[in-house]
């Protein structure tokens, strides 16, 4: 993602603003994600994350250096697992998942927050001088929501895929384990082989799943225009 930026051209003016503006969005992204599972969950009895120091708005806390260089090169990434301690909550299997789904339940939030903005500014938006100080502070504002909605809907739907450590495994093991057979054994198989995660990580990629995903919801939001 970011070479694509790299290689997009422009001044040196258009390239900061590319370059923050994703930088920005990133970080929010994967903050507010891991927030809402560190809060979910101490509302739900388990207050680990918040003695761990993970209940903070500080970015550097909640971001993963491998998911981060990932989600920067790739597109797709993820961030510090939150530490829970899920024998602390008051009902097990409803506060697990609800820590579960909170993170890609807020980067959906986000994502459709950031689309409120956009088409809002966009309607209201005034001619300005090209150059002026006004234009470069819209022209980055527009482009940091532009990326929020993006990478919060690459984020959200990375992290649904069902396998470990993903959030999407965390609900499957919520709902069905020691409910349905086949979900016991697809959960126990993966724990035996934790190496298939990288390889259907890497089909999803190849088959291009994950971009149909994400143009979908564009398409949803109205602004799968912007990104083709």
């Amino acid at each position: 993602m970011l070479f694509n930026i790299l290689g997009g051209g422009g001044s040196p003016q258009e390239m900061f603003i590319e370059i923050f503006s994703y930088l920005a969005a990133l970080v929010i992204a994967f903050m507010m994600h891991e927030l809402a599972h560190a809060y979910v969950a101490k509302w739900n009895g388990d207050d680990t994350a918040q003695l761990m120091g993970r209940l903070s708005f500080n970015p550097l806390k909640h971001l993963d250096p491998l998911g981060t260089i990932c989600l920067l090169l790739v597109g797709f990434g993820w961030a510090k697992p939150v530490p829970i301690n899920s024998r602390n909550f008051r009902n097990f299997r409803k506060g697990f998942f609800l820590t579960a789904i909170a993170g890609v339940t807020m980067n959906l939030i986000l994502a459709l927050l950031f689309t409120g903005i956009l088409h809002l500014v966009l309607r209201t938006a005034v001619p300005l001088e090209a150059g002026s100080a006004a234009f470069v502070m819209f022209n980055m504002l527009i482009r940091f929501l532009l990326y929020g909605v993006m990478i919060n809907i690459s984020l959200m739907t990375f992290n649904l895929l069902p396998v470990p450590p993903l959030d999407g495994f965390r609900v499957l093991e919520a709902l069905g384990e020691g409910k349905v057979r086949f979900v016991d054994k697809y959960i126990e198989f993966l724990r035996r082989y934790p190496f298939i995660t990288l390889l259907v990580i890497i089909a999803a990629d190849r088959m291009n799943i994950f971009s149909t995903i994400i143009m979908g919801f564009l398409r949803l939001l109205g602004l799968a225009q912007v990104f083709i």
